[in-house]
C-alpha cells in the first residue's frame, strides 16, 4: 500500500495529512504545540480513532521514540549507529521483533528491514512547495499507521539536525 504523508503548511505545531493511493484522507497526524520533546497522535481519518501515539524520550543519551497503541507499548526507535553512508536505526517491537531503518537523509531515501532481511516499508521525499512531503510503501501483510510513525518520527529527527 502507498501513503503520501504531507505536513500541513503554515501551522505553528507538526500536523500531518495522510492520504492513500487513492487521494483519500486515510490517516491525521497531530502533534502537540509548545512541548519540550515530540509527542504526536495517529488518527484514523474515518473513525476519529487514535491507533498510534508517538512520545520522544526526553533525557535519553540517543534519539529515541516511543511508540503506544491503546495505552500498550507497540515498540520503540532510537539511533543504533551512523554508519559510512547514512543513518542506521533499531526498532524494537513489544513481540521481541528487531527492525532496521536504513537510509539517508539528505537523499531522504529509508528502507524498513526486518532480521530475514525482508523489506517492510521504504520512505522517500517528494518535491513540495512550502511544506515536507513524504512516500510512505507499505509491504503486505505490514501495519501501515506502524511505518507512517516511522516516517514521522525521521521527519522529527531530520527537523532537529539528524544527530543525538
Amino acid at each position: 500500500m502507498r501513503y503520501h504523508v504531507k505536513e500541513r503548511a503554515l501551522t505553528l505545531k507538526d500536523d500531518f495529512v495522510v492520504r492513500d493511493e487513492h487521494n483519500n484522507v486515510a490517516y491525521e497526524v497531530k502533534g502537540h504545540l509548545f512541548r519540550i520533546k515530540d509527542h504526536f497522535h495517529i488518527v484514523d481519518a474515518t473513525n476519529g480513532e487514535e491507533v498510534i501515539e508517538i512520545r520522544q524520550r526526553l533525557l535519553d543519551y540517543t534519539t529515541h521514540y516511543d511508540l503506544f497503541s491503546q495505552g500498550a507499548e507497540l515498540g520503540s526507535v532510537h539511533r543504533k549507529e551512523e554508519a559510512t553512508y547514512g543513518a542506521r536505526f533499531e526498532v524494537t517491537t513489544s513481540d521481541g521483533m528487531v527492525l532496521q531503518i536504513q537510509g539517508q537523509f539528505h537523499e531522504w531515501d529509508f528502507n524498513i528491514i526486518d532480521h530475514y532481511g525482508r523489506l517492510l516499508g521504504h520512505i522517500t521525499k517528494e518535491f513540495a512547495f512550502m511544506s515536507d512531503h513524504y512516500t510512505v510503501d507499505v509491504a503486505p501483510g505490514v501495519d501501515g499507521p506502524f511505518i507512517i510513525a516511522l516516517a514521522v518520527i525521521l521527519d522529527e529527527i531530520r527537523e532537529d539536525g539528524g544527530k543525538d
